[in-house]
């Protein structure tokens, strides 16, 4: 079973210790696997947990993965169990219902390859994994986990209009191949439509 929380704005600290919370709880047996988008109020700069290197300023996430600008995009989150396979299988199981979801958009996604060496960069976009979804080429969207007890946590940047001058600013002389929803479609995405669509991936993905 799944619950769809309500889309939430605020703080990046604050989603990161609802995230974390969900996960525990999730652990417990308190809640069911969980989806929710949400937005950073003010925009802000994310490092992954085992990232060395990034501004003081960034927030930490619980997750993996490299440095993002949180603005100009929608976070997801995903808390789930009883998958099985590797790292990256179960990356693109959960990636799976984002895949169908924005399909019926009418964006139609295709996992990444691994290119260059990804640890080496500080910038999540400046390279693409096989846990990246991406649109001929661009990416679109970023994803880290966080694995415990077998539950797991998955979070994401899903870009909708990129800050290419903060991006340029952040990150200088990065080639960025990436591109925003609302740029790929040539409309606006209301979030509502964006929730509805990867909804009905969960839908189709677990049932």
């Amino acid at each position: 079973m799944w619950q769809v929380l309500p889309f939430t704005q605020g703080p990046g600290a604050d989603h990161m210790a609802r995230d974390e919370a969900l996960l525990t709880a999730h652990l417990l047996g308190q809640v069911p696997s969980t989806f929710y988008l949400s937005r950073w109020d003010p925009a802000a700069l994310s490092v992954g947990y085992h990232q060395r290197h990034g501004p003081v300023t960034a927030i930490r996430r619980p997750t993996g993965g490299r440095a993002v600008w949180h603005g100009g995009d929608v976070t997801y989150t995903l808390v789930t169990s009883g998958l099985v396979g590797s790292v990256l299988e179960t990356y693109q199981q959960l990636s799976q219902v984002l895949v169908l979801g924005l399909g019926t958009l009418g964006v139609p996604l295709a996992y990444g390859g691994y290119r260059g060496q990804y640890r080496d960069q500080v910038n999540c976009f400046a390279l693409e994994t096989g846990a990246d979804l991406c649109w001929q080429g661009h990416k679109v969207i970023g994803s880290a986990q966080l694995r415990r007890g077998g539950a797991i946590l998955q979070q994401g940047s899903i870009l909708l209009e990129p800050d290419y001058p903060q991006l340029e600013r952040l990150f200088p002389g990065v080639p960025l191949k990436v591109r925003g929803l609302h740029e790929i479609l040539g409309r606006g995405v209301d979030l509502a439509e964006l929730e509805a669509a990867i909804h009905g991936g969960i839908k189709t993905v677990f049932g």
